[in-house]
């Protein structure tokens, strides 16, 4: 099984991977930009089945990173990570204190926290849709609340729960609207929006298609 870390820098990713390591799980890494990223994923899940493979980062931060700023992702199309996300999971890295945490620990990567919060708002976006629309289970972990064993809990099956959970988050914060911008959290625009409403109507497999309506503001 593939378990895939994803989020903002200084969100806990490579502390939670080297914890999955001390429990049993192989660390792997596809490079960017590399030769056939697609084919190396599909060597790795088909080969280490019984394996539990972990990722820190994946095509899901490039694709989170083309629709903040605008570029074509890299590594593979949709219909591709639908294919490999298929019977994987997702860890997402998320804390409130991500981006002061990784400029403590002298990241330069993201050094403007307007950014950041852009980059977190998409990840969860983009996971929530993977959540939503492809059934991938998706959880959020917090490493200043949560611990490696409710990780483990999550892969051995503990999902289901987790996606309610992460839904019902996704919609209360939808519903909050403008308020978003003047609690201080990060709003996703328009242009973001259509971003990824035009990715993955279009390319994802065997007709699929998904409708987002913009909720109304009032």
């Amino acid at each position: 099984m593939l378990i895939i870390l994803e989020g903002v820098d200084g969100s806990g990713k490579s502390t939670l991977c080297k914890e999955l390591q001390s429990k049993g799980a192989v660390r792997m890494e596809v490079k960017r930009w590399g030769q056939n990223p697609f084919g190396k994923y599909w060597e790795i899940k088909n080969n280490l089945k019984d394996t539990l493979v972990v990722f820190d980062r994946s095509f899901i931060s490039d694709l989170v990173y083309r629709l903040e700023d605008g570029g074509t992702p890299d590594d593979m199309n949709l219909s591709q990570m639908c294919v490999i996300l298929k019977g994987s999971k997702i860890v997402l890295c998320d804390t409130d204190s991500a981006f002061e945490d990784s400029i403590e620990r002298g990241e330069d990567n993201i050094i403007d926290k307007q950014r950041s919060n852009r980059l977190k708002e998409l990840y969860e976006l983009v996971t929530t849709m993977f959540n939503k629309f492809l059934q991938v289970p998706v959880y959020r972990y917090d490493w200043k609340k949560q611990n490696v064993d409710d990780v483990i809990n999550f892969i051995k099956g503990g999902e289901k729960d987790e996606k309610r959970t992460k839904e019902a988050d996704m919609d209360t914060r939808a519903e909050a609207g403008d308020s978003s911008k003047a609690s201080g959290k990060p709003y996703i625009g328009g242009e973001a929006r259509k971003g990824i409403c035009s990715r993955f109507r279009h390319d994802l497999p065997m007709g699929q298609r998904i409708h987002i309506r913009r909720r109304s503001r009032t």
